[in-house]
């Protein structure tokens, strides 16, 4: 009897049996990749787009393993009631640093998502900028994605925040007389959490 039972395929290990078979697709799709990797020619050219290719295959890869589904609002109201009157989740809230927009968003949230547009050269980076100083300076870790201006502009645009210093006087490089704000402001920057990557033509999922 023993011996039939662990023959016989049970609905209990349903779930484990599609583990095995979504395993089993995802080795096969990662061996064609690889595969097509190893037959590539060893131009230039043909290697760059297949990497490209192959980035996109895995990235899609990936995709495929999230999970989606639709769940009742009532159950996500008693999972996360709670939660709404929890008043340490605002320990984890970032402020922007200017009172009325605080006051009107309240500031970022860790779930939050926050997209900031506006026409050309009206000061989107100058703003950005900004914000970003202001959450460095309360101890959030930050990140600065320059698509449009170099490391050192972007040092320079902080500097120029903390010291007082002209930016006119970068682009001059006449700093000259500015020794001890310079010198204060670079210690300041030093000291925060701020990583910049200046990475030219990167794309949203990069």
């Amino acid at each position: 009897l023993l011996s039939c039972m662990e023959g016989c395929v049970s609905l209990t290990n349903l779930p484990l049996y599609a583990d095995m078979i979504r395993a089993g697709w995802k080795r096969r799709q990662l061996d064609r990749i690889a595969a097509e990797i190893q037959a590539t020619p060893t131009s230039r050219e043909t290697v760059d787009g297949c990497i490209q290719g192959a980035g996109e295959r895995l990235f899609a890869l990936l995709q495929a393993e999230e999970s989606r589904s639709l769940t009742p609002a009532s159950r996500t109201l008693a999972d996360h009631y709670l939660e709404m009157f929890d008043q340490k989740s605002l320990a984890r809230r970032a402020e922007f640093g200017i009172p009325q927009l605080d006051g009107l968003l309240g500031g970022i949230d860790p779930t939050d998502f926050c997209i900031l547009a506006a026409r050309p050269a009206v000061g989107k980076t100058a703003f950005a900028a900004n914000l970003l100083l202001h959450m460095a300076q309360k101890g959030r870790k930050t990140a600065f994605f320059s698509l449009e201006m170099s490391g050192q502009q972007v040092v320079e645009r902080w500097l120029s925040m903390l010291c007082g210093i002209p930016q006119g006087a970068f682009r001059a490089k006449a700093l000259a007389q500015y020794g001890a704000e310079l010198n204060r402001g670079m210690a300041a920057l030093s000291g925060l959490p701020i990583y910049i990557d200046d990475t030219a033509s990167q794309t949203v999922q990069e």
